[in-house]
């Protein structure tokens, strides 16, 4: 038995599509931020979702901490007040603000354990001179704990979530089969196809995919047969217009790469690390830093 087989055998889990949920972001005032929500919102009118968005501020926390004597009730009406104007770009469609005096990253997980969301959105990056090569540690939380879907967008992504082609990374674990598997059900809600890739590293020492044995000792080769197979197989299922590939080199590398003018890149959260349960995988971790489209990470 493959070890695709395998992962396809243990995977139980049926990814939800676009359409199966509301839209949840996480907002605040950083330039990151207010890219990731113009793109929820081009986003929400594209397939019809409701959206959530979700600020969390304290000024006992943080760069807020309070002075005290503090005006606590004019902090509130402050917040308000921002939250208010920065939701003024999803009047076109359905949506709900919702203030957490929390911290951000425990304030989405929990919204999203409330309100289940087809897809959680984030900013790509973190505040500060060397923000645009480092992932926001809001989001690298949010993409440990969370069991949904979570897109990471770059600045360099077009606000208007636009793009037809959806890119898979696939390396025969289980999160990348649901990656695929998530991205054919949103396909059609989209209006777009799949292009699912499968990367075989010219290092010897480095992680090989899983995809087929190879048994000819041809790994390209067998690995394009198995991916073939997997991905009609998956078109069969969802109706979804797939085609596939081998690549050959460093998987983050090419990935990025091949990723430039797509809708987005789908990846699974993890690979086959020793820690695969608990950390976010090294690959989808270069990817969502450095891709110049949004990044959707599947767990």
């Amino acid at each position: 038995m493959s070890e695709m087989t395998r992962a396809a055998e243990s995977d139980r889990a049926v990814p939800r599509s676009l359409e199966d949920g509301s839209l949840l972001v996480g907002v605040d005032s950083s330039e990151s931020a207010q890219h990731a929500l113009s793109w929820t919102a081009a986003l929400a009118e594209r397939v019809g979702s409701k959206v959530t968005l979700v600020h969390a501020s304290s000024p006992w926390t943080g760069l807020d901490i309070a002075i005290l004597p503090f005006d606590y009730e004019g902090y509130q009406k402050d917040v308000e007040r921002a939250v208010e104007e920065w939701a003024g770009i999803l009047r076109p469609v359905a949506h709900e603000t919702r203030i957490l005096e929390d911290s951000a990253a425990e304030a989405l997980l929990t919204i999203a354990e409330e309100t289940s969301p087809s897809l959680i959105v984030l900013g790509a990056h973190a505040r500060g001179r060397w923000k645009r090569h480092v992932l926001g540690s809001v989001t690298t939380k949010v993409l440990q704990a969370t069991a949904h879907p979570t897109a990471v967008i770059p600045l360099s992504a077009p606000a208007g979530a636009t793009g037809t082609s959806l890119l898979v990374g696939l390396d025969g674990s289980a999160s990348s089969l649901r990656a695929l598997r998530w991205a054919a059900l949103s396909a059609a809600p989209l209006g777009a196809s799949v292009y699912a890739v499968c990367v075989v590293p010219l290092d010897g020492f480095a992680e090989r995919p899983r995809l087929a044995e190879s048994e000819s000792g041809d790994q390209v080769g067998d690995t394009l047969e198995a991916l073939r197979s997997l991905s009609k197989q998956v078109a069969t299922e969802t109706g979804a217009s797939i085609t596939s590939d081998v690549l050959v080199g460093h998987p983050a590398e090419c990935l990025v790469s091949a990723a430039e003018d797509r809708f987005a890149l789908v990846v699974g959260k993890t690979g086959y690390g020793p820690f695969r349960e608990i950390a976010l995988g090294s690959t989808s971790r270069a990817c969502a830093t450095h891709a110049p489209v949004p990044v959707i990470v599947v767990p």
